[in-house]
Parts: structure tokens; C-alpha cells; sequence
């Protein structure tokens, strides 16, 4: 679990190492201060860009020389959205502007895994209104991976998918995930002409603030737009994303993609059909085929994979645009993988052990071990299996909601396990998942189990958290779990779950029933262990009969799992879904 705060970015610092910590809003040299504040040395100013065009800009030096700040802890960065406003006439752009490139600062950027970031372009919906994330129309995004990098200006290319009208006002955002990562923005303290804001829902800054209302008023960020002033002449067909990956996907399941079409010509482009290779479809539903200038349009790419193995494609899109047919590239590999089911339990009232906080494989007392509240004495039970097939195996486990949620944590063994010794055997740790809201799941995924005997450990993150668990494993081959261990007090007695129809094509009827009065939250979850309905969350009588309702209209064809966990309960059902 991890709790966020603005944070301030250090430029040497130690190999990253993911933590749970509080997050907050503190400087890139670690410090909370706000002004007075002496910067760093400054680094020798990189050049400005030398992208051919217009580009206007708010930053009067280029210097990336101060120590900025940005919502993380523990050394990372959290969610992070970072925004200038132009005023296009003010900027001295009078005609059409149509932006090409943006170019930052960046003051470091460091990843333990890819760090997914994207430039989004906006303009106001009222032009008379305020700056406020509903009063902002998308017109454009182009997303991209982030690279290592320090005391630098990086330039992102973004096609010239839309044009601003002339006396407007142009919104620039760069985005960055809550990823294992960290990424601080380059700033200095050189005069701007407008202030640069920040975005973080992870801090509770829901809007775009400037950072002056933050009490740091001294960053002020490094950010270029540049571009053309006119939209090219005839009709143009620009597609974002320009190829699709969709990675590994479960033989009979679904995954999909949204394309956006856009014409930033000077005449409309008509588009005379879309198409796509097998296994890939298209769905035209609400799509636009005349596009008139500066507008754009959507459709969707489903992969459904029939076996396994890699499969490549295309969407080929035919226009009056110069260079039809446009061709997007399409990439999938199809999952033959089968998931078993973890059986379900609880922590509560379960024996206590000193939980592992960092690996350390192969000998006691080589990893890192919780200490104090954060791990000394948590409340634990195991799940033993074994492994018949090599391959990559995910873990998932599923906590029942708990107010405050509690923050589950899983440890993954191989060979035997020692409550006395957490260190030994140790092969996989993990408390952070894949279901909203956060902590309300842990997850091992791709984990590269050989044949033989494991044990997973389900216990908490700090010694209150515990509480009651569902989950699954999926992977080439069904596990076989030859028990339970340390059981604590979860009761499924005169309790029920039920789904009808099943198979269910449109709909199915859930009920199910507690033995006692309790909170219950029921929810649906593919074979991934990924949530992908809540029927609900409440309070629940005792021997009382809810009745949900469930909506399989969007769901792609295949097998799910109806959860219902409680504070003493849990309950599984199979349901399969049908086209």
C-alpha cells in the first residue's frame, strides 16, 4: 500500500526499489520546503529545439535548474499530470496553429519498468470559463514511453492530428502513470509568462493547480509547443494509435482497441471502408465516414484469439486521402492458458509471523523483513500446490472489503516453508494488484514455476490488515492445492451463491444468501483475476436473499467468476457467457 504526497526529486540517488510509503508532495532533492529555497547548481542550458515552425512557449530560459516537485514517496513517483495554457493570440500565433512537437524539461526520469506517459491537447470548452478538467474538450493524444534520462529537454513528436482555431486557447498536459518509476519535471526559477500547473488524484490535487497555490511558486517548467500555422491542403487521414499490440490474450476471451481517425486538411475526407484480417474485427458503430476538417472520428479493433500462438494483422482503411489505403499494423499472441481456482479463506484469528520485505531466495535470513507495526507480527495462512506443467504461472488474490480496506500481501515459496525462518525458500513477494479500488488485491504475475511443490502465503502488509480471500491461478496447466493451513474464522454455513441462466447469453439472475448479518461485496472477475462488473456493496441480514443483476452484453465470450466475500464469507460461482 502505498500513501502519496508531493515529493521533490533528488538527481543522484540509489538504484530504485519499489516501497510502500506515504506520498506527498516534496522537491526532486527530498525535501518538503517550500520558499525560501536555494536550487542546485545548474547544469549547462540545453538548446531549445530546433524543430522547424512555430513554437510558442512560456518559459524564458531553457535552463533545467531547479529541484521540482512532483506527488510520490519512498523515492517514486505517483500519478502526475503537469499543464501550460496558451493563449494562441497572446502567443502571437493569429492564424489556424496545428501542433507537431512538444518539448520538455526533464530534471530525471528514472524506471524500474516502462514508464507509459502521454501528451494530451486540449481546448477550453468554454472559452469564457475556468481552468477545470470539465471544462476541457480533447483534441488530441499521443502516447509514448518514457526514457531514462537527467537535466534534459526531450521532444515528443505528435502528429499533426487536429488544428487549434486561431483565438483560442490551446491546453498542453503531460501525463505520467502511477508506475514503479520515478520522473520529475525540469523547472528553474527564470520568469514566466504563464504558471505551470499540477495534477495528481493520488494527492488529492483533482484539478489543475499552479504551483504557486501549492506554496511552491519557484517551479517554473520548461515546456515547447511547436507547429505549423496552416492545416495542409485536400483532405488528410491521420490514426492514433499507428499499430496495436494487444499482447497475450486468453483463447476465447476478447480484448479491444480504440482508434481514432482524424482530418487536419483543408477539405473532408471520405472514408470508403474499414477492414480487418483475421482474427481481428472492427466495429464501425457511431463511427463518422465523412470527416470535415479538423475533426475526427473512432472505431474499435476486438482480437479474439481461437489458439494459441501469435497471430499478426491489420486494419487497412480506404480514403480520398493521399497515401490510401492507410494500413494500422495489428500484433496478438493467443493464451492457451487454464486458471484453478485458490481455495478461499480468511487471516482473521490466524497465527502471526514476521513477514518478508524484500527477496532473498535460497538462504535464511538474506532478505529484508518487516518490522515495527509494518509487518513484525501479521496474521497469516498458506495455500500448498504443486506444479505439474513448466511455465508462467499468476497469482491472484482477491480481499474482501473491510472499513478501512485492508492491504493484503502474498508470499510465494518454493520447496518448504518456515514460518521461523520467512527467508528461505522465498521465490516471489507482492502486495500491490490488478482490482479497483487499490489494495483490494495482491498479485504474481508470470511467475516461472518448473515443476514441484510450492506454498503461497496469504497475510497483510502491516499486522492489522487482515481479514477474508478469494483467488486464482492461471497458467498452462490446472495446479492441484493439496490443502489448507492455519484457517481462521471464515463461515459459508446456510450461505449461497447462484447464477441463472448458465450459460448466459444477455443476463443472469445472481443470488446469494449470508448465514449471518455482515458487509458483502460481489463482483465479477475473468480468468485473469480482473474485475469486470461490481454487482454490489453493502450491508447484508442475516439469512437475507439478495438478488443482482447481471449484464453480460459487454462481456466477450467466455468463462467468469461471481465472488461473494464478506466478513466471514465467501462464495464462488462459475458463470459462462455465450455469443
Amino acid at each position: 500500500m502505498r500513501f502519496y504526497t508531493l515529493a521533490a526529486a533528488v538527481v543522484a540517488f540509489a538504484t530504485l526499489a519499489p516501497s510502500a510509503s506515504a506520498q506527498h508532495l516534496t522537491r526532486a532533492d527530498g525535501s518538503t520546503s517550500a520558499l525560501p529555497y536555494v536550487s542546485p547548481p545548474a547544469a549547462s542550458a540545453p538548446a531549445a529545439s530546433s524543430t522547424p515552425g512555430i513554437t510558442i512557449t512560456q518559459s524564458s530560459s531553457q535552463a533545467v535548474t531547479g529541484s521540482s516537485v512532483a506527488c510520490g514517496g519512498a523515492g517514486l513517483t505517483a500519478d502526475n499530470s503537469y499543464f501550460r495554457v496558451f493563449d494562441l493570440t497572446a502567443s502571437g500565433v493569429a492564424t489556424p496553429f496545428r501542433p507537431t512537437s512538444v518539448s520538455f524539461g526533464v530534471q530525471i526520469a528514472e524506471s524500474l519498468e516502462p514508464q507509459t506517459a502521454s501528451i494530451k491537447y486540449y481546448t477550453f470548452t468554454n472559452p469564457a470559463g475556468a481552468f477545470t478538467r470539465a471544462n476541457l474538450t480533447r483534441l488530441g493524444q499521443t502516447d509514448f514511453v518514457m526514457p531514462d534520462q537527467e537535466r534534459s529537454i526531450y521532444t515528443v513528436a505528435t502528429p499533426g492530428i487536429f488544428t487549434a482555431a486561431a483565438g483560442s486557447k490551446l491546453v498542453v498536459e503531460l501525463r505520467l502513470e502511477d508506475t514503479d518509476n520515478r520522473f520529475y519535471i525540469g523547472s528553474n526559477t527564470a520568469p514566466e509568462t504563464g504558471p505551470t500547473y499540477i495534477q495528481s488524484d493520488a494527492c488529492g490535487i483533482t484539478d489543475p493547480t499552479p504551483y504557486a497555490g501549492i506554496n511552491f511558486p519557484d517551479v517554473h517548467w520548461v515546456l515547447n509547443v511547436t507547429g505549423e500555422n496552416s492545416a495542409p491542403a485536400g483532405p488528410t487521414l491521420i490514426s492514433t494509435p499507428t499499430a496495436i499490440n494487444f499482447g497475450s490474450v486468453v483463447v476465447g476471451q476478447s480484448a479491444t482497441r480504440t482508434v481514432t481517425l482524424s482530418n487536419n486538411g483543408s477539405a473532408t475526407t471520405n472514408i470508403s471502408a474499414i477492414t480487418a484480417t483475421a482474427p481481428y474485427t472492427v466495429n464501425l458503430t457511431g463511427t463518422t465516414l465523412a470527416l470535415a476538417p479538423n475533426t475526427s472520428t473512432t472505431f474499435t479493433v476486438t482480437y479474439t484469439p481461437t489458439g494459441g500462438g501469435t497471430a499478426n494483422g491489420s486494419v487497412s482503411i480506404a480514403s480520398n486521402a493521399p497515401g490510401s489505403p492507410l494500413t494500422i499494423a495489428l500484433s496478438g499472441s493467443g493464451n492457451t492458458d487454464v486458471f484453478t481456482t485458490i481455495p478461499a479463506g480468511t487471516t482473521a484469528g490466524a497465527a502471526t509471523w514476521q513477514r518478508p520485505e524484500t527477496l532473498g531466495e535460497g538462504t535464511a535470513g538474506s532478505c529484508a523483513l518487516g518490522t515495527g507495526t509494518d509487518g513484525s507480527a501479521v496474521p497469516y495462512v498458506t495455500r500448498p500446490f504443486t506444479v505439474a506443467a513448466a511455465g508462467n504461472y499468476t497469482l491472484t488474490i482477491n480481499y474482501a472489503p473491510r472499513t478501512p480496506i485492508y492491504d493484503g500481501f502474498i508470499a510465494l515459496y518454493r520447496g518448504t516453508f518456515n514460518p521461523a525462518s520467512p527467508c528461505l525458500n522465498l521465490f516471489g513477494i507482492n502486495d500491490d494488484g490488478v482490482t479497483t479500488p487499490a489494495n483490494t488485491s495482491s498479485q504474481l504475475a508470470n511467475q516461472p514455476l518448473s515443476p514441484g511443490s510450492y506454498t503461497l502465503v496469504v497475510t497483510g502488509y502491516t499486522n492489522g490488515d487482515f481479514g477474508a480471500f478469494t483467488g486464482t491461478v492461471l497458467g498452462p496447466q490446472v495446479v492441484t492445492f493439496t490443502g489448507t493451513a492455519g484457517e481462521g474464522t471464515a463461515d459459508n454455513s446456510r450461505s449461497s451463491l447462484s447464477a441463472a441462466p448458465n450459460p448466459a447469453r444477455d443476463a443472469a439472475r445472481v443470488r446469494f444468501t449470508t448465514a449471518t448479518a455482515q458487509d458483502v461485496s460481489v463482483a465479477v472477475y475473468d480468468v485473469t483475476g480482473r474485475e469486470v462488473a461490481a454487482l454490489y456493496r453493502g450491508a447484508v441480514a442475516a439469512d437475507q436473499t439478495v438478488e443482482l443483476s447481471l449484464d453480460a452484453t459487454s462481456l466477450p465470450s467466455g468463462v467468469y467468476v461471481v465472488r461473494a466475500v464478506g466478513t466471514s464469507v465467501i462464495l464462488t460461482q462459475r458463470v459462462t457467457v455465450i455469443r
